[in-house]
C-alpha cells in the first residue's frame, strides 16, 4: 500500500510539474467563465461583438457575425514563436471556421491565423522575411494543413505551434498531426486586433465566423513541447487525492 501511494504521488508531482511549465509565459488566457477577460492579468480583455456570449463557462458563437475582439498589443504580434491552444466544439464544419486571427486587408497587415477549413485544422503565417525581400504575398503567405477531419458536435483540444527556428506544428487531442518547417524566420508584424471566432479580411467584404463553442483559449509566446500540450487540463478536470490515491478525470475524446 505504501509503495502504491508513493507511485501515485509521483504521478501527481509529474502532472503538476508539467502543468506548471505549460502555464509559464502565458501571454493571454481566456477561460470564458462568465467573462471575456484575460485571466493572466496582462490586460488582453475581450469585447463581445454582435451578441457573442458565454454560457456554462464556454464561449458560444452562432456563426452569424458573433465573435470576440481583443485590442492590438505588440505582445500579441508573436513574431518569433507561439503556441495557441483551445478546446473547440463545432456546430458546423463546412467552409472556413476561424479559431483566432490577427490579420486584415491589405496584405501588409497580414500576420497569423488559425482556423478549421471544411473540418480540417489549419494555420496560416505571413513570413516577414520573405515579405520584406520580395513583397510577394504568394511567396510569403504560408499554410500548414493538419490532414485530419474533425466532426461536428465533438470536443477537441487543438494546439497550433509556430517557431521561427522551425518547425510549425498542429496537434489534435495532444497528438501531433503535422510538423513542417516552412517559415524562414520571423512573422510579419501588424497592428490589427485579435479576433476570436472570426476572420474579417475586408471590413466591407470577406467575413467568416465560427459556429460552435470554445473554452480555455491560451496564447503562449514560446513553443510548448508535446508533453506540455498534453498536460493542459480540460476545464472542470477533477483531481482527487485521498486515501484511495489519485483519481484523474481524463480529457474527453
Amino acid at each position: 500500500m505504501k509503495l502504491r501511494k508513493t507511485f501515485l504521488l509521483s504521478i501527481l508531482v509529474l502532472l503538476l510539474g508539467l502543468a506548471s511549465n505549460s502555464s509559464a509565459d502565458l501571454i493571454a488566457h481566456w477561460t470564458f467563465e462568465d467573462t471575456l477577460n484575460d485571466v493572466t492579468g496582462n490586460g488582453h480583455d475581450g469585447t463581445a461583438m454582435n451578441g457573442a456570449s458565454t454560457a456554462g463557462g464556454v464561449l458560444v458563437l452562432d456563426g452569424n457575425q458573433q465573435y470576440v475582439e481583443v485590442a492590438h498589443d505588440p505582445a500579441l504580434s508573436l513574431t518569433n514563436a507561439f503556441t495557441i491552444a483551445a478546446f473547440v466544439q463545432l456546430d458546423a464544419t463546412n467552409d472556413r471556421r476561424p479559431i483566432i486571427t490577427k490579420e486584415q486587408n491589405p496584405d501588409a497587415s497580414r500576420g497569423w491565423n488559425c482556423w478549421i477549413q471544411d473540418g480540417e485544422p489549419r494555420m496560416q503565417l505571413m513570413d516577414g522575411v520573405k515579405w520584406a525581400d520580395t513583397g510577394d504575398v504568394g511567396q510569403s503567405k504560408l499554410t500548414v494543413t493538419s490532414g485530419i477531419k474533425l466532426d461536428a458536435g465533438t470536443v477537441y483540444h487543438l494546439a497550433f505551434v509556430y517557431d521561427s527556428a522551425g518547425p510549425e506544428q498542429i496537434y489534435v487531442d495532444g497528438v501531433l498531426q503535422v510538423s513542417e518547417d516552412i517559415v524562414t524566420g520571423t512573422l510579419h508584424e501588424n497592428e490589427q486586433p485579435v479576433r476570436i471566432g472570426a476572420y474579417i479580411w475586408d471590413l466591407a467584404g470577406y467575413h467568416r465566423y465560427l459556429a460552435g463553442s470554445m473554452d480555455d483559449l491560451r496564447i503562449y509566446d514560446h513553443v510548448l513541447s508535446a508533453e506540455e500540450i498534453q498536460a493542459i487540463p480540460e476545464p472542470a478536470t477533477v483531481l482527487l487525492l485521498g486515501l484511495g490515491g489519485l483519481a484523474l478525470l481524463r480529457r474527453k475524446k
